[in-house]
């Protein structure tokens, strides 16, 4: 223990003087002379070759004498050096050379031209080109202060050795022959046989080292160098084989660490600033008048919210529309569990629209068959008859069994009440070339001969309406310097209904209008806020505290108990026209004799015709008009307002099969008043 208090003493002492210990940069520049160095290299070869033969190995020729050759080539490596002291070091460079040499021997010889004997010269030529890795270790010693000598032996393996060889006439140049006809003969080339794989050599090497940079860490050296291989080229020849290199090797040698910064100046005294002046103030105000139509303001109001009763009748599709080459039932359409379908009624479906009563058409139906148990269907599979589902039978039957086995297993409903069919086309396909429409043939139809099946589904609903109402915002900003931008938002919930925004000045006032045709406007009874936003010149904000606009809710209940006047609205949607097609049908009659029986005196209707988006817009146009008139001429009553609006007003996502047969309706609404 005394040992290790001694020890807490003592180390930050040698720490102290260790921290006030000079470090000497200059002594680490010199020591890394003594340090490992890694690099690479670069030679240019310029090699000669002395040698005494007539022919290359397994090589016919006619050459009286090759004696010496000359080529050049490159040498291309990396290097590690080691020093033993500062003017004494041993290195290694490993690396790659090629090189190529040429031979050339002179013979005389007479030619016989045109009956005369003229004489002449035959030239003998043969290229050599060789690779190989080179190892060379050597001994350096400094000669100078930069200039170094390197020696060692270099051992060489050589990869590749190839040669060219031709013979041709020389002299004279234009005129003569071999016996073939040809100037020239023994054109050969390939791998050189029985050349030295291995051989070794002695190497010196002469280079000036310069340093590159500041540390000293990276060195540029120029080099010459000179070998002779002590091993012929080719086994058992007369051949020796000398190299000068020219060339360069760069050097790297890891740095010392550079010195510590200076110590930082003693900091100046203090000086007591001067605080900085306040900035402008900005303040900012807003409120809200509500405007009637002759232009009169009033500080107290509200925005009135009423409940209505309605009918709602909504047509049912009976088909199920499958994904292309699929036999699974989408994942849009609802699907219940066994256990579930005990709590299905159709009040589930009450403020539904037609698209989100038709994904339940599979729990419809099942319903209606588990209510009716004398009631069969026949279930008709089909496909588009196109590309991987032409001809596709089986994938019909296997769309058609995907439905029978969920009214089986989910619904429980005997199989033998259940036929299926198979088919490619349906029956009243949609022909078009249009995009989409092969999608609404890849369907199972739902057929019964009882019209149970298909009724529509009836609800009565609450709808809810907002009153007309346009509010007017009075903003006001007082600032110095002036304002960079406002804005004015208006919560519900906290949600953001509504939100203007400016650059610059606040305006005199904003005016907005409320009516019930926003689709995007909140129809809940809860109070709505606002707020103003103001930013100035210089990026100061001022934002005012909430402010409250009153929301009344007029329910049914409350108008009965008023004995306030109250209006009833009925709502029909009447589909199952075909594609094209403004012709009713008998299901159309019995929907249209039930609507009549619904209108009153003084009721206000209103029958409005739609297409989908396949066809032309001026065709959809008129059918759409066509359809909506064949309702009205059916209805057989006075005062009805009819439109038709084509694709300009699609009411349902005509990206799928069913939003485009949904958008080929016609919506009947009445307005009744209703006097307690």
């Amino acid at each position: 223990m005394k040992n290790f208090y001694f020890f807490l003493i003592i180390f930050p002492l040698f720490s102290l003087i260790a921290q006030d210990e000079e470090y000497d940069y200059e002594k680490a520049l010199n020591d890394m002379e003594f340090k490992k160095r890694y690099g690479a290299f670069f030679n240019a070869n310029f090699n000669s070759q002395h040698t005494d033969f007539t022919s290359l190995p397994n090589v016919p020729s006619c050459c009286p004498r090759y004696k010496t050759g000359s080529g050049n080539g490159f040498n291309i490596g990396g290097l590690f050096e080691n020093h033993f002291d500062k003017d004494f070091y041993y290195g290694i460079r490993l690396g790659f050379q090629y090189f190529k040499s040429s031979f050339s021997s002179l013979e005389d010889e007479s030619f016989i031209i045109d009956g005369k004997l003229y004489p002449g010269k035959i030239e003998h030529l043969v290229d050599l080109d060789f690779s190989r890795i080179s190892l060379f270790t050597y001994a350096n010693f400094k000669a100078k202060d930069k200039l170094f000598v390197s020696v060692g032996p270099d051992l060489s393996v050589f990869l590749d050795a190839n040669y060219k060889q031709i013979e041709k006439i020389k002299d004279p140049s234009d005129k003569g022959t071999f016996s073939d006809g040809l100037r020239y003969r023994n054109k050969n080339s390939g791998n050189l046989k029985d050349f030295n794989a291995f051989n070794v050599g002695v190497k010196i090497l002469v280079g000036y080292e310069l340093i590159l940079n500041k540390n000293r860490s990276l060195r540029l050296t120029p080099e010459v160098s000179y070998s002779l291989w002590l091993l012929p080229l080719i086994a058992d020849k007369t051949w020796s084989s000398h190299n000068l290199d020219l060339g360069i090797s760069i050097k790297f040698i890891e740095p010392p660490p550079p010195p510590p910064p200076p110590l930082p100046p003693k900091a100046p005294p203090l000086v007591e600033p001067n605080l900085p002046e306040p900035p402008p103030k900005l303040v900012a105000s807003i409120k809200a008048v509500e405007v009637d139509t002759n232009s009169n303001e009033k500080q107290n109001f509200s925005i009135k919210i009423e409940d209505f009763t309605s009918l709602s009748l909504r047509p049912l599709l009976n088909y199920v529309f499958f994904d292309h080459n699929s036999s699974v039932i989408p994942q849009r359409y609802i699907k219940l569990k066994p256990e579930e379908t005990k709590n299905f009624s159709l009040k589930k479906l009450v403020n539904a629209d037609a698209l989100e009563t038709y994904y339940h058409v599979l729990n419809i139906i099942g319903l209606r068959l588990a209510n009716n148990p004398e009631i069969t269907i026949n279930l008709i599979g089909t496909n588009s008859n196109k590309g991987e589902e032409k001809d596709n039978k089986q994938l019909s039957l296997a769309r058609a069994e995907a439905v029978r086995d969920y009214f089986t297993n989910v619904w429980q409903i005997d199989p033998r009440r259940i036929t299926i069919t198979a088919r490619n086309l349906p029956k009243e396909a949609t022909e078009s070339d249009e995009e989409g429409a092969d999608d609404e043939n890849r369907r199972v139809e739902i057929i019964s001969p009882s019209d149970v099946l298909s009724e529509p589904v009836i609800t009565g609903d609450t709808i809810r309406v907002v009153t007309n109402t346009k509010l007017r915002f009075y903003p006001k900003s007082q600032s110095p310097v002036g304002i960079q931008k406002w804005s004015l938002t208006i919560k519900q919930y906290n949600q953001v209904v509504k939100e203007f925004s400016g650059e610059g000045n606040l305006p005199e006032y904003v005016e907005w209008e409320i009516n019930n045709e926003d689709k995007n406007f909140p129809k809940i009874p809860s109070n709505f806020t606002y707020t103003l936003k103001v930013i100035d010149l210089i990026n100061q904000t001022y934002e005012t505290k909430q402010q409250v606009i009153p929301v009344d809710q007029m329910t049914v209940d409350r108008k009965r108990l008023e004995r306030r006047e109250d209006r009833e609205f009925e709502y029909y949607r009447l589909i199952l026209f075909d594609y094209g097609s403004s012709n009713l049908k008998e299901e159309h009659k019995k929907v249209i004799d039930y609507i009549k029986a619904r209108i009153k005196p003084n009721s206000i209707v209103k029958i409005k015709g739609y297409t989908d988006r396949i066809g032309k817009e001026g065709i959809n146009k008129r059918i759409s008009t066509q359809r909506a008139i064949a309702v009205a001429r059916m209805l057989g009553i006075r005062g009805v307002e009819v439109e038709g609006v084509g694709e300009s007003e699609l009411i349902y996502n005509n990206d799928l099969p069913e939003g485009r047969f949904y958008c080929r309706t016609v919506t009947i609404n009445i307005e009744t008043p209703i006097k307690e």
